[in-house]
């Protein structure tokens, strides 16, 4: 019974983007996964698959849980999905197609994790005591073992001119696989030139809300904050890219914003920013 309940769940996701989907809907998969929960036997797979329909749909809907079974549009059609997460498609020159969940979220408004540059699992603190790729404590006094094309900055000598995050050290394409990525320097830069921006908050959570200049979609990014010594959420937005500043290899590109600003900056790679993955069409 299991089984074929689960592969009745498993064709469900895979046509969510054919499939009209109501409120009932909605309600059911996400009993069926609270169900899973206390279930004997049921597997993780099977509890992941009813909630990412659940949350796909509730993505739809413009809400989640119970809300979804209150209120929201009678009927839906679920479309940009890959690889089980949603997208928003802003009509940008380079054809790059903004994941709308931070990596680690369930919903737009949640920040998700934080990742250490080039680094794809969190952990407790962040600093260059427990960098992956760096030989000591100290900032000034530590040498980089990975992504470096100045030999000053390398562990004895050490280059390898990469400037760009390997799929290996992406936080994006470890855990939402193949096709998502970190953005680069580009594409963030891009972001700003082809969308208007404004400080508002969604679900009580603060953030900055994008708008197409080319077909009014949008794009929600809360103020997460990071895992560094600046790092306040609610008021800040701190992003990585997948960019390395090539003239000091200790840091990286990220992209920044608050209520009244948003910009290009570069910071200690050992820092914890959250992850928006992106896409190509």
């Amino acid at each position: 019974m299991k089984t074929i309940r689960l592969l009745i769940a498993t064709i469900a996701l895979m046509s969510l983007s054919q499939v009209m989907y109501t409120q009932d809907d909605y309600g059911e998969f996400l009993q069926q996964a609270r169900q899973c929960l206390t279930e004997e036997g049921c597997t993780d797979t099977e509890y992941n698959t009813y909630l990412d329909i659940a949350h796909n749909i509730g993505i739809e809907l413009g809400c989640f849980n119970e809300e979804c079974q209150n209120g929201g549009s009678s009927a839906i059609t679920l479309n940009n999905i890959f690889n089980g997460h949603e997208y928003v498609d802003l009509g940008l020159p380079s054809g790059t197609l903004w994941a709308t969940c931070n990596v680690g979220a369930n919903n737009p408004e949640d920040y998700g994790n934080y990742y250490a540059w080039g680094e794809t699992s969190t952990k407790s603190t962040y600093d260059y005591e427990n960098y992956r790729y760096s030989t000591d404590t100290w900032y000034y006094g530590t040498k980089l073992t990975k992504y470096c094309g100045v030999a000053g900055f390398g562990n004895n000598g050490f280059t390898d001119n990469l400037t760009a995050l390997q799929s290996g050290d992406d936080p994006a394409t470890a855990s939402w696989g193949s096709g998502w990525q970190t953005p680069s320097e580009a594409q963030w830069d891009e972001l700003l030139a082809n969308t208007t921006n404004e400080w508002t908050t969604r679900s009580g959570k603060a953030g900055c809300l994008f708008t197409s200049k080319k077909n009014g979609q949008t794009l929600f990014l809360p103020a997460s904050g990071g895992r560094c010594e600046f790092g306040e959420a609610g008021s800040y937005g701190y992003y990585w890219s997948r960019s390395l500043n090539t003239d000091n290899p200790y840091n990286a590109w990220y992209f920044g914003f608050l209520s009244n600003d948003c910009y290009m900056g570069h910071f200690d790679r050992s820092n914890g920013f959250t992850v928006r993955p992106v896409r190509q069409k």
